[in-house]
């Protein structure tokens, strides 16, 4: 129920709201720092828009129940006609108009914190400002006496795998176990582009596609002793880097690491999310040396993420199928193939974006939450 409105002087106003400010938690709009408008026009705000508690005690408990004040007022130098003064809760008075200087005030009895009140909300008046009038009352804030309730902190789960600085959780549909190894460096391959740093690896065991052509692994590399030896890989970190940053839709091509002795055919359910303490980008690719059709043995997911220090690379190469996509034995390499494929490729690239991420084997939402998990504190 509505108190009926008061006209108060301006003065007034101001001792009253200093009054109730010492005896009440609350917020208050600030006064505005605008000078009356010189254009002979009126200016409607809402002058104040605060929720209160009335003070019976010590602690929060014992303080009342929460009431709203809303004031209009016109701080323009000419008078308004008749407006509309409107709470978004469906709450609204009818002004019959306002002087300059003039204020009108209004007391609820409930709690309309987080409200939005509207001064002239159909832009009826033709006032010197016409961005000043909406106002969010703000919750108020309980004084250091109270008693603030405190959040539950709830344990977070352990990961299911940790190993050098560097753990993750994942669903046991697609792994009964996971194995972490430190791997060697190789600082002499036949091809500079082939070389590693020493890096972690996590390989899958009990994977669903146990015949599919790449083991399905995630490897941490640490970026610096990445760049020392191997040229291509420090571009490549490089690149993954803007790409990240721009977030392209439909990216070219999309960095990723270890270097294979193939080329990247296609790309398809591209993604970005973060990790833990990174970011990267999620998408199914196949490669290959020569010509072939995409499917479901060679395919794979990948997320290719770097740490938000910039120490760490992840690369994930998880294999993936779709049943819709054939035996690669049932199609026909003729010419045309060969002439077309890249047309071919575009047209399995739609068809799987297409695709609800649960009809792949795993399901993307799985992979990708898993991904999510991880966090890469250090090579210990």
């Amino acid at each position: 129920m509505h108190n009926f409105p008061h006209r108060l002087p301006v003065l007034l106003l101001v001792a009253i709201a200093l009054i109730l400010a010492s005896l009440a938690c609350n917020v208050i709009l600030p006064e505005s720092d605008e000078e009356t408008s010189p254009s002979g026009k009126p200016d409607l705000v809402v002058s104040t828009g605060q929720a209160g508690m009335e003070l019976t005690g010590a602690c929060l408990e014992e303080y009342g129940p929460i009431t709203t004040r809303i004031c209009a007022e016109n701080r323009g130098n000419a008078s308004s006609s008749s407006f509309l003064l409107t709470v978004n809760d469906g709450t609204s008075w009818t002004i019959a108009g306002l002087g300059p200087s003039e204020a009108i005030c209004f007391d609820i009895d409930s709690n309309l914190s987080g409200a939005v009140v509207t001064t002239d909300v159909n832009k009826e008046i033709d006032e010197s400002n016409e961005d000043n009038n909406t106002w969010t009352i703000p919750a108020p804030t309980p004084p250091t006496l109270c008693t603030q309730e405190v959040e539950e902190i709830q344990p977070t789960a352990e990961p299911d795998v940790t190993y050098q600085g560097v753990n993750f959780s994942y669903d046991d549909t697609f792994a009964s176990s996971v194995t972490p190894e430190t791997v060697a460096a190789q600082e002499d391959a036949a091809v500079e582009a082939w070389n590693t740093p020493e890096h972690i690896q996590f390989m899958f065991n009990g994977y669903p596609l146990p015949d599919s052509f790449h083991t399905p692994r995630i490897l941490v590399f640490p970026v610096d002793a990445y760049n020392a030896i191997n040229p291509t890989a420090g571009d490549t970190i490089y690149q993954l880097q803007q790409l990240l940053e721009n977030k392209p839709s439909d990216p070219e091509k999309i960095p990723f690491l270890p270097v294979f002795n193939a080329g990247q055919f296609m790309q398809a359910q591209v993604g970005y999310f973060r990790f833990q303490n990174g970011a990267g980008v999620r998408f199914l690719t196949q490669y290959g040396q020569a010509v072939w059709p995409i499917n479901s043995d060679d395919m794979f997911y990948t997320f290719q993420g770097i740490t938000d220090d910039g120490m760490y690379y992840i690369s994930a190469i998880l294999p993936i199928s779709h049943p819709n996509l054939p035996d690669p034995e049932s199609i026909t390499m003729d010419d045309a193939f060969y002439d077309h494929f890249m047309d071919y490729v575009a047209d399995v690239e739609d068809r799987l974006n297409a695709e609800p991420s649960e009809s792949f084997t795993p399901s993307l939402l799985k992979l990708d939450a898993m991904m999510g998990t991880l966090f890469v504190v250090g090579m210990n």
